[in-house]
């Protein structure tokens, strides 16, 4: 298949593009995956095809070197794993690095009905992005109506903050997924539940905890976490964020639909946080004091002056 055909290819609209030289098909274009967390490569090769040598999968295919397969480099052949067989060529990678990130192609030798032996490359191959989360929290505070991004990680107590979570990676994961918000390690039940935004409004002391947000339906994890700290009754609200790693329980969904589902907080399928996993450098949240705007608490606080 033509560059310019696999251009078009790429401009249909749904959810999983897959992705066939003829002699291979990939389940996806690209794929994203979690340091430290396992990926998989959905792939498969007509079942008809008489395979004639199979070279499996490799990486950084190019015209000039001949690829080497994973499963023969120190590096990979203890954390790959070929997970079918007859047509199924999905693979299976394990304790993902950064250095992971890469083009993949699965590569083998198959003899047409004329006898001629011919070699499938993989190309376009499928491309392998390794994220620290996968999601980002934004964050924006309201001064009269007016929205801007919170950019010296202060607000003062009665504006409004919006909580936004942004996927860092769309591949491989639910077309329109929902989010689940958690405050202090405890799921939050409100209508805003299912949604990418959490908007607090006004911002009160007892709005003072950590927040979280997850992906419903993804196996990908930890997330960062929000800690909107008060350190002054009434005046300033710090906001701080962090990354922190979970603990969280997984199940692997694919697309099934543009709508998420109402949110069932019974199913399993929800990540649920593992409070113990949580490190005891942020207890201080539970012991936040209230202090005076002329004392000496804002002296090291960003856009921040003493009275």
């Amino acid at each position: 298949m033509s560059v310019s055909a696999w251009t078009q290819s790429e401009k249909l609209k749904s959810c999983f593009m897959i992705l066939s030289t003829k002699c291979v098909n990939y389940g996806h274009q690209e794929i994203c995956g979690l340091k430290g967390s396992s990926v998989e490569f959905p792939c498969s090769y007509p079942s008809h095809v008489k395979v004639v040598s199979m070279q499996g999968w490799s990486q950084k295919w190019n015209h000039e070197l001949k690829p080497i397969p994973l499963d023969k480099l120190p590096s990979y052949e203890v954390r790959m794993s070929y997970l079918g067989s007859n047509g199924n060529c999905t693979m299976k990678l394990a304790n993902l690095t950064t250095e992971d990130a890469s083009i993949y192609y699965f590569i083998y030798n198959f003899r047409h009905a004329t006898g001629n032996k011919t070699k499938c490359n993989g190309i376009p191959g499928v491309k392998l992005y390794v994220l620290a989360s996968p999601v980002h929290i934004f964050v924006e505070k309201s001064i009269r109506g007016q929205k801007t991004l919170v950019t010296d990680w202060t607000v003062v107590e009665g504006q409004g903050i919006m909580l936004t979570c942004i996927r860092t990676c769309a591949a491989n994961l639910n077309c329109n997924p929902g989010y689940i918000w958690y405050k202090n390690r405890q799921q939050l039940n409100s209508s805003q539940v299912n949604s990418s935004y959490l908007s607090l409004h006004p911002v009160r002391m007892e709005d003072t905890g950590s927040y979280v947000c997850a992906l419903i339906n993804t196996n990908l994890f930890p997330i960062p976490i929000v800690l909107i700290a008060s350190v002054s009754f009434g005046l300033v609200i710090v906001i701080t964020v962090v990354m922190l790693g979970l603990k969280m329980k997984k199940k692997r969904r694919r697309c099934a639909g543009s709508i998420p589902a109402t949110p069932n907080h019974n199913s399993h399928i929800y990540m649920t946080l593992d409070i113990n996993s949580m490190s005891p450098d942020y207890d201080t949240l539970n012991t936040v004091r209230r202090s005076l705007a002329n004392g000496t608490d804002y002296e090291n606080l960003p856009g921040i002056s003493s009275r």
